[in-house]
C-alpha cells in the first residue's frame, strides 16, 4: 500500500485465509501515489515500483524473497508521477515501468536492464492530466500496448506497443468526466481486451469494447456510487464472465457489477470500505479459490480486505493500517511462500508498504520503504529475471518512475527512479517491444502524455518514450485490441472525457491515438471480453457522472 502522507508503502503479509499480518513500512520518495509488484531484476523475488507525485521520481524497492525489502532506488519521471504499472516493453523478457506523469501530461518508459535497475525514461504524450496507465494487447500482435487515463479531458489514451519499446501516437476516446482509473480485461468473451474507465465526477463506469484491431467502440456507461474512481476485474460468481469491481471515494463503498456475457452489467452491489477508497485489486488471500478484493482507503490510512464467498457476494470488511493517504495496491508473493502479500503506495509519506500475507485471510503488519514525492501507483512484476517480484510506483511529486528490487524474502532494495512525463499518476507493465522483458507504461497526468520505459531486462529502464493522449490521462490498461498479437494502450484521459487508444506496433512504439468519447470525468479505464464475442472490450469509470462505460470491440 501506497502510504501518500507518510512517504512509506506498507506490505502486508497475507495469512492465507483472508487474514493479514501487521504491516511493515519502507521509506519512498515523497509523496508515494501507487505503487506495483514485480521480479525487476530476474531473482525470482517479488519486487516494488513505487511513483512518487510529490518529488517527480519512482522508486525501485528489491525484495529479499522473505517479505522484505532493501532501500529504495529512486529514477527521475515527468512532473508528478500518479500510477506505476509494469510490462515488458521491448520483448527482451525484463520487467519494463511505466508511470503515467500527472503534471505534464506525459506517460514515461522505463526499460528494465534486468538487474534491477532502469533506464531513463522515454515520454509520450497522453491527455490532460493523466491519473491511471495499464498494459495490454489491444490489437493482437503480441506486442504490449498502453492505456491511459486522462481526468483533464475525459478521454482514454490507447497506445500502441512497437517491438523494441517505443509507442505508437496517442488515439483518444471519449469518457465520462474525470476519467481516474482504467484496466483491461475480456468482458464479452471473444478473446479481445477491453477497458474499463472510472469516471469520477459522473459517478459512472465506462466500458469500451475492443473491436480486435485496436480500435474500439463508443462507450457504454453505468451508473456506480458516489465518485467513482478506480476500476478492476475478475470473475466473482465463478461463471467464466467477467465482472466489475469499482471504488467510490465519496461513497466510501465499492460497487461489484456481475457480467451477463453479452456485455450487458447487472445493477450493481455495493460493499462498505473503509473512508475514500482509491484503488481496488483482487486475488486469492485465504487460498479457497474465491476471488477476494483488497481496497486501499486513502482517507483513513487503511485497506480493506473482501473476502469472496463465491457468489459474487462478499464478506464484511477486515481492515489494516497503513501509513499516510494510501493510494495504490498491488498484489504479489515477495517472500516465495506461495501466500499472496500486498504492497501500497503511501501518497502522504512517499513510502511503499509491504504487507506479507498469513495464507489464510490475514496479513502482517506493514513494513514500509522509500520512495519518490507521493507516490500515486504501484504494480509488481520481476524486472531484472530474477525470480523475484519487483515494484515500480509513480512519483506523481518529483515526475519520476521508483523502481524496488525485490530480495525474495519480503523486502526490497532501495529505490532506483526514471524520469517521467508531467505528474506521473499510474503505471502498468506489459512487453512493448516483444523481447520478453517486463516494460512499463505511465500516465503522465500533467502534459497529457502515457510514457514507455522499456526494460533492459536487469532491472533498469531506458528513457521515457512519451505519446501524446487526450487531456489529463488518469489510469491505462493493456490488451490487445485489434487481434495482432501485439499489446496495446486504453487511456482514460480525464481532462476532455475520452479514452484513446494507441495500437502497437510491436517494437515497443504506438500509433497514432484514437479517440472516443465517455461520460464526464474518466478516472480509471480496464479491459474485457463484455459480449462473449472474443473481442477485447473497454470499461471506463466516469467520475462526475457516477456511471460506467462499457466500448465493445468488433472483430475486423
Amino acid at each position: 500500500v501506497a502510504n501518500y502522507d507518510n512517504n512509506t508503502v506498507s506490505i502486508l503479509l497475507g495469512n492465507g485465509n483472508g487474514t493479514f499480518q501487521r504491516q511493515i513500512t519502507y521509506g519512498t520518495g515523497h509523496h508515494p501515489y501507487s505503487v506495483t509488484a514485480a521480479d525487476f531484476n530476474g531473482d525470482h523475488r517479488t519486487d516494488l515500483a513505487v511513483a512518487n507525485y510529490g518529488d517527480n521520481t519512482v522508486s525501485i524497492l528489491l525484495g529479499n524473497g522473505n517479505g522484505t525489502f532493501q532501500r529504495q532506488i529512486t529514477y527521475v519521471t515527468r512532473k508528478h508521477p500518479h500510477s506505476v504499472t509494469t510490462g515488458d516493453f521491448n520483448g527482451d523478457n525484463r520487467t519494463d515501468l511505466v508511470v503515467a506523469n500527472y503534471g505534464n501530461n506525459t506517460v514515461s518508459i522505463m526499460l528494465g536492464n534486468g538487474n534491477g535497475t532502469l533506464q531513463s525514461q522515454i515520454t509520450y504524450g497522453t491527455g490532460k492530466y493523466p491519473r491511471s496507465v495499464t498494459t495490454g494487447d489491444f490489437n493482437s500482435d503480441h506486442r504490449t500496448d498502453l492505456a491511459v487515463a486522462n481526468s483533464g479531458d475525459n478521454t482514454v489514451s490507447i497506445m500502441l506497443g512497437k517491438d523494441n519499446g517505443t509507442f505508437q501516437s496517442e488515439v483518444k476516446y471519449t469518457t465520462g468526466k474525470s476519467p481516474t482509473s482504467v484496466t483491461t480485461a475480456d468482458f464479452n468473451g471473444d478473446n479481445r481486451t477491453d477497458v474499463a474507465v472510472t469516471n469520477a465526477d459522473g459517478d459512472t463506469v465506462s466500458i469500451l469494447l475492443n473491436n480486435g484491431n485496436g480500435i474500439f467502440q463508443s462507450q457504454i456507461t453505468y451508473n456506480t456510487g458516489r465518485t467513482p474512481v478506480y476500476v478492476t476485474t475478475g470473475d466473482f460468481n465463478h461463471d467464466n464472465k467477467t465482472d466489475l469491481a469499482v471504488t467510490n471515494a465519496d461513497g466510501h463503498t465499492v460497487s461489484v457489477f456481475l457480467s451477463n456475457r453479452n456485455g450487458i452489467l447487472e445493477e450493481a452491489i455495493n460493499y462498505s470500505t473503509g473512508n475514500t477508497p482509491y484503488c481496488v485489486a483482487t486475488g486469492d488471500f485465504n487460498g479457497d479459490h474465491r476471488t477476494d478484493l483488497v481496497v486501499a482507503n486513502y482517507g483513513d490510512n487503511t485497506i480493506t480486505i473482501l473476502l469472496g464467498n463465491g457468489n459474487g457476494t462478499f464478506k464484511t470488511q477486515i481492515k489494516y493500517a497503513t501509513q499516510k493517504s494510501p493510494k495504490s495496491v498491488t498484489i504479489s508473493d515477495f517472500n516465495d511462500d506461495n501466500r499472496t502479500d500486498l504492497a501500497v503506495a503511501n501518497s502522504g509519506d512517499d513510502t511503499v508498504s509491504i504487507l506479507l500475507g498469513n495464507g489464510n485471510g490475514t496479513f502482517q503488519s506493514q513494513k514500509a520503504y522509500g520512495t519518490g514525492s507521493a507516490p500515486y501507483s504501484v504494480t509488481a512484476a520481476d524486472f531484472n529475471g530474477d525470480h523475484r517480484t519487483d515494484l515500480a510506483v509513480t512519483n506523481f511529486g518529483d515526475d519520476t518512475v521508483g523502481i524496488l528490487l525485490g530480495n525474495g524474502n519480503g523486502t526490497f532494495q532501495t529505490q532506483i527512479t526514471y524520469g517521467s512525463g508531467l505528474f506521473p499518476f499510474f503505471v502498468t507493465t506489459g512487453d512493448f517491444n516483444d523481447d520478453n522483458r517486463t516494460d512499463l507504461v505511465v500516465t503522465n497526468f500533467g502534459d497529457s502524455t502515457v510514457g514507455i520505459l522499456l526494460a533492459n531486462g536487469n532491472g533498469t529502464f531506458q528513457r521515457q518514450i512519451p505519446y501524446g493522449t487526450g487531456k489529463s490521462p488518469i489510469s491505462v490498461t493493456t490488451d490487445d485490441f485489434n487481434g495482432d498479437h501485439r499489446t496495446d494502450l486504453a487511456i482514460a484521459n480525464s481532462g476532455d472525457d475520452t479514452v484513446s487508444i494507441l495500437l502497437g506496433k510491436g517494437h515497443g512504439t504506438f500509433r497514432a491515438p484514437v479517440i472516443y468519447n465517455t461520460g464526464r470525468g474518466p478516472y480509471s479505464v480496464t479491459t474485457g471480453d463484455f459480449n462473449s464475442d472474443k473481442s477485447a472490450d473497454v470499461a471506463v469509470a466516469n467520475y462526475h457522472d457516477a456511471a460506467v462505460m462499457i466500448f465493445l470491440g468488433a472483430c475486423v
